[in-house]
């Protein structure tokens, strides 16, 4: 039992969470995005689907924690210095998993959109070491879905409720067993 609690635990942080990829712009700069997102050990977004509709499908299937949207015009937006938006849902029945998430694509756009704009500011003209100093990361619309209260009693009611009627049941038996033992009834219960 503790080999396998060892087992369960040895990773330490949650890694390869899988994440769909909805890709409307179907650009180099989303294509740059998803490369970016990719690197991260933490996200797995081998599952690419053609609409939100089949992204919230592998979501719902247990497949992925969450998927990831970029929109038409994502690069257009860009070269026109207009910060375009990243949708980002997540399944927050998996808090770990979707706070992981969540910060990994953070991280992600802010670095995307910081070397995106400063190319766009040094190909203006601006010194590169002003433009530095006036980046505006992109910022993700996040939305979380299926538990958007928090509130882990609908989880871990249900959950603990079963453990400690397992437990009761237990020691139910175990309970009979030793009354058997007590009495030297034990053969004739064997018997029957």
């Amino acid at each position: 039992l503790l080999g396998i609690l060892w087992w369960t635990l040895a990773a330490g942080l949650p890694r390869n969470l899988p994440l769909v990829w909805v890709d409307h712009d179907k650009s180099a700069s989303s294509r740059q995005l998803l490369q970016l997102l990719e690197s991260s050990p933490t996200l797995s977004l081998s599952l690419r689907m053609p609409d939100e509709m089949a992204a919230m499908h592998a979501v719902r299937s247990g497949h992925a924690v969450g998927w990831l949207v970029v929109l038409r015009d994502f690069e257009r937006d860009i070269k026109r210095g207009v910060a375009p938006t990243v949708h980002l849902q997540v399944n927050a029945q998996q808090s770990t998993g979707a706070g992981m998430v969540k910060s990994q694509v953070q991280t992600a756009l802010a670095l995307f959109s910081a070397g995106a704009e400063l190319k766009i500011r040094t190909a203006q003209g601006e010194p590169a070491a002003f433009a530095m100093n006036n980046l505006e990361p992109l910022r993700p619309g996040l939305m979380t879905l299926f538990n958007g209260s928090m509130n882990y009693e609908a989880f871990l009611v249900p959950a603990l409720g079963t453990a400690l009627l397992q437990l009761f049941a237990m020691f139910i038996a175990v309970a009979c067993v030793g009354r058997e033992l007590k009495h030297g009834t034990v053969k004739v219960w064997l018997e029957h």
